[in-house]
């Protein structure tokens, strides 16, 4: 009991400490976060008016984001993290029109799921920084919620240039320790943290290779209802 007891207050600390954390970074990156919010909507409306509504599409899906951290609360339903994800896929499709494509595969019954927010956009922008194949036509991102007994995964799979296996395994090994040293996937690394200060230890992010290429990262959280 007094294991248990000591593993909940370490759990619970330490959440408050990430939290703490995460809210002084987000306070010192923002210079007037509701500012740019305004004038992305200003920008926005210009170009519609002008006719260029893929401009317009590409400020919406913006400032979709930008509102959301700044309004939304720690935890969201599934339903909206795939929504965020989902905008953020949209500004790459623009961006790069012809040669990349997305699905999302999320049974309806999971959609209200809260979990805490935004563990899928880092993992995704990943992929563009260091996956995506600019010289092809046929780059794909396939994400796929299922669950699990009282366990819900998030499979992002890419078609990517993908790691070599070395680097998946040092990769896992530092993600399972929680113990980064040198990396350039401060994305993937915030949101293992994040997740095993909230759900414990045995939650988090892990690594696989694609099939054929690219890579396939697993998101594995618990199960709450409510924060």
């Amino acid at each position: 009991m007094c294991r248990k007891l000591d593993a909940y207050i370490q759990k619970s600390y330490l959440a408050e400490i990430e939290k703490k954390n995460a809210q002084l970074q987000a306070l010192q990156s923002q210079i007037n976060p509701h500012f740019l919010y305004n004038t992305l909507e200003a920008i926005r409306m210009k170009a519609i008016c002008n006719g260029d509504r893929d401009v317009g599409k590409m400020l919406y899906s913006m400032s979709v984001l930008f509102r959301s951290q700044l309004k939304d609360a720690d935890w969201i339903t599934i339903g909206q993290e795939l929504d965020y994800c989902k905008q953020y896929l949209e500004l790459f499709e623009y961006r790069y029109n012809g040669i990349f494509t997305y699905e999302i595969d999320c049974p309806v019954e999971l959609l209200g799921i809260k979990v805490i927010k935004f563990i899928l956009q880092p993992i995704v922008e990943n992929y563009f920084v260091h996956g995506i194949r600019r010289q092809d036509q046929d780059n794909r991102i396939f994400l796929k919620v299922r669950q699990k007994e009282e366990e819900i995964f998030f499979q992002i799979t890419d078609n990517g240039i993908g790691i070599a296996d070395s680097a998946v395994q040092k990769k896992n090994q530092e993600l399972e320790q929680n113990d980064y040293r040198e990396t350039q996937s401060v994305g993937i690394e915030n949101v293992n943290r994040r997740i095993k200060s909230v759900y414990g230890n045995e939650y988090g992010v892990t690594l696989y290779h694609g099939e054929g290429r690219g890579l396939s990262v697993m998101i594995r959280v618990g199960m709450e209802k409510s924060e």
